[in-house]
């Protein structure tokens, strides 16, 4: 007779990444902005782990250097990903439904910077 495997929930952890990238090798020079909300929940069955990610919201942003806010071109050139608490990321998940370009200026208050 066949077992039956059980799948258990081990983790789940919430994130918000951000990111900037001037693109001077555009023509004209290019700024790209993307912002993204997810959850990732790891399982475990028997002898394997695996995760799953959900991605709740996502926004990508390109615009032309010289038509860029003065805001955007001051925001450092990298990538930032934050380990968030549930309470945080419900409430960064209610400001992407309402003022989405917010998020790109935002410094959540987090677990862990990754």
């Amino acid at each position: 007779m066949p077992q039956k495997q059980v799948n258990v929930q081990e983790a789940v952890n919430y994130y918000f990444l951000k990111s900037k990238d001037f693109n001077h090798e555009d023509d004209p020079p290019t700024i790209t902005l993307f912002c993204r909300l997810s959850r990732e929940t790891t399982y475990t069955e028997i002898l394997h782990t695996y995760s799953k990610t959900d991605t709740f919201w996502v926004d990508i942003d390109e615009m032309k250097y010289d038509e860029a806010p003065e805001k955007v071109k001051e925001l450092p050139n990298q990538i930032s990903r934050f380990a968030i608490s549930e309470a945080v990321f419900k409430e960064l998940y209610k400001i992407s439904l309402s003022r989405p370009k917010e998020l790109y200026y935002i410094t959540p208050y987090f677990i862990q910077k990754l």
